[in-house]
């Protein structure tokens, strides 16, 4: 058995956590044979790679708010095509940010379009429902967008804010 440093992945939920220390390594014997743990080598290469991606993908998320919050319409398009690309074209996360970022632009067709596509997929979606509720109040559909919050409110009974859109639109 040898010791040496190297850097292991811990992962919790959605966060990863790399640590360094030291690990031990196993020197497989040399017998003809393939050793028994290459599974679990093989199953450690996935995680890395996991942990990896995940990392990207969140220095990228923080790339797109920065520039969302910059108002940079060319650097947020292709940040989000960047993102597209990792996660996938059809990936329900970036197409809750491309609708957030058309209603941002007040291109609300397309929001609209991809929200009723996300809703169709799962109509309690909360992210996407608040969205078209949001939607509705700013293309002034007030008996759809009440419609809306109080079926989600009936189902995320403790979200605030869907309690703050009702009032803000008058129950």
């Amino acid at each position: 058995m040898e010791r040496g440093r190297g850097t292991a992945a811990i992962t919790t939920g959605r966060r990863a956590l790399l640590t360094t220390g030291p690990t031990k390594i196993k020197t497989p014997a040399v017998t003809g044979r393939v050793p028994e743990n290459v599974e679990g080598m093989e199953s450690e290469k996935i995680k890395v790679a996991d942990t990896d991606k995940s990392a990207r993908i969140c220095r990228l998320v923080s790339r797109i708010q920065r520039a969302i919050d910059a108002g940079d319409r060319a650097e947020v398009d292709a940040l989000i095509e960047q993102l597209a690309t990792l996660k996938g074209e059809g990936n329900k996360y970036v197409l809750k940010l491309r609708a957030f970022w058309h209603i941002k632009q007040g291109e609300y067709d397309s929001a609209s379009s991809l929200l009723t596509s996300l809703l169709q997929m799962d109509e309690n979606d909360l992210d996407a429902g608040i969205n078209m509720a949001v939607l509705e109040i700013r293309m002034q559909k007030l008996d759809q967008a009440r419609r809306r919050l109080l079926r989600l409110r009936h189902i995320y009974q403790d979200n605030t804010l869907i309690q703050r859109l009702l009032q803000q639109i008058g129950r």
